[in-house]
């Protein structure tokens, strides 16, 4: 008798279900323009850890989880002239740390909440997650070259304090 797992197959049977796609999905942040959404062409999905407390008793010991932390995520953007899109990540990040006055700014004014909507083949929402106190921590405006003609991307570190799944 044949293996069934030695091909694909098994994976588009009713048992599994529908494989979520990567490029299905959208990335919205409220305070920025809605276009912005559609030019998100990468950013990975939220991921937490816990620092690990360790407890010794003679010869051996035990691990317990401390302080739970959300890893910061890089969103990758595509540059769009008529939006000007380097400008409004540009204002946001200056919201944080202004390039020309070195001033910090107030959370309350930078801080935004995003959600990554995921979306099954045929279009309907399959998962969403909510992320909470996003801002820009690092901003990379891209490359320019006059060796190609490709499409200018901007780099975008978001930190969040909080990120979970609705």
């Amino acid at each position: 008798m044949a293996n069934k797992y030695l091909g694909a197959r098994h994976l588009s049977n009713q048992a599994v279900g529908e494989l979520q796609r990567t490029n299905n999905y959208l990335v919205e942040i409220a305070g920025l323009p809605e276009e912005v959404s559609f030019l998100v062409t990468g950013i990975p999905l939220p991921q937490s850890e816990n620092e690990v407390i360790v407890i010794r008793m003679g010869n051996s010991q035990i691990k317990l989880p401390g302080a739970g932390s959300f890893s910061n995520s890089e969103m990758t953007l595509l540059d769009s002239v008529s939006l000007d899109t380097e400008k409004t990540i540009a204002d946001w990040r200056n919201e944080v740390w202004h390039s020309k006055t070195h001033k910090i700014g107030q959370a309350i004014n930078f801080k935004k909440d995003a959600t990554i909507t995921e979306f099954t083949p045929d279009g309907e929402v399959g998962r969403i997650w909510k992320l909470e106190g996003v801002w820009p921590s690092a901003f990379r405006p891209g490359e320019l070259s006059a060796e190609n003609s490709d499409v200018k991307k901007i780099s975008v570190t978001l930190e969040y304090d909080c990120a979970y799944r609705l």
